[in-house]
């Protein structure tokens, strides 16, 4: 049996999950959001767009008045359904981990959070079990 190793996975998983997931609005994003068509689907057109949309010039201390200085906390571009899921938006905001859903963006919050109605398990391919939320290209499937 895998008891003790899975025992350890999921401890880690969540001292981790504490660290990194908590709900972190930035009102900051608000200003930054643009309604877009698609998101890119790769990696190479992911790092184009954040280029272009060149969240690292934006001034916010949204991270540091959080508590959260470290570098797993980094306001950076991302391309996400919104909360309505009634349309795409690029933001630069607050990157989380994502654990077992794919990642929405809620404007009233101002937050990366998950989309518990898009199980990306079951997308084909699937998404990582968990990972960066500022790396949704990772998650394929349109959400229309």
């Amino acid at each position: 049996m895998n008891r003790p190793r899975n025992l350890i996975t999921l401890v880690n998983l969540l001292l981790f999950y504490a660290e990194v997931s908590a709900f972190t609005g930035c009102q900051k994003s608000i200003l930054t959001v643009r309604h877009v068509a698609s998101c890119p689907k790769d990696e190479v057109s992911w790092k184009a767009a954040a280029i272009k949309m060149n969240c690292d010039s934006i001034t916010q201390n949204c991270a540091m008045s959080l508590g959260l200085s470290t570098p797993n906390h980094r306001f950076q571009y991302h391309c996400l359904v919104n909360s309505d899921k009634n349309a795409t938006v690029e933001v630069c905001a607050l990157n989380r981990f994502i654990f077992g859903f794919c990642a929405e963006f809620d404007i009233n919050a101002a937050v990366v959070q998950e989309n518990y109605d898009a199980d990306c398990k079951t997308h084909n391919p699937p998404c990582p079990e968990f990972y960066d939320s500022a790396e949704a290209y990772k998650c394929k499937k349109s959400y229309f």
